[in-house]
């Protein structure tokens, strides 16, 4: 089972389930935020993880209750405007 950015993993502990959201990875670490509480990301060793999925105890959400699908012809051009202009300011901090 493979796992990217953006992907919603189920992680099983042995009290509870844990939504979280992969945000960033490299080969070492995994920067990952829980989905279900307003919490700040934070980093699980790769290693680690691997061994999770071997073990059944992170499964990949294939259903995202939070994502949604919009058709850039259906957004409103007034919306676009502040979109684009917003990328605009953070674009060079977001591509480092």
């Amino acid at each position: 089972m493979n796992y990217f950015v953006n992907s919603l993993l189920k992680i099983n502990s042995e009290d509870e389930q844990i939504l979280v959201r992969v945000l960033w990875l490299n080969d070492e670490f995994a920067y990952v935020i829980d989905i279900n509480k307003n919490n700040v990301p934070y980093i699980i060793l790769r290693i680690y993880m691997d061994s999770l999925v071997e073990k059944g105890d992170i499964v990949v959400e294939e259903k995202d209750p939070i994502s949604l699908a919009i058709k850039e012809e259906d957004i409103p051009q007034k919306y676009k405007e502040i979109r684009d202009k917003s990328w605009n300011m953070i674009k060079d901090i977001v591509i480092q």
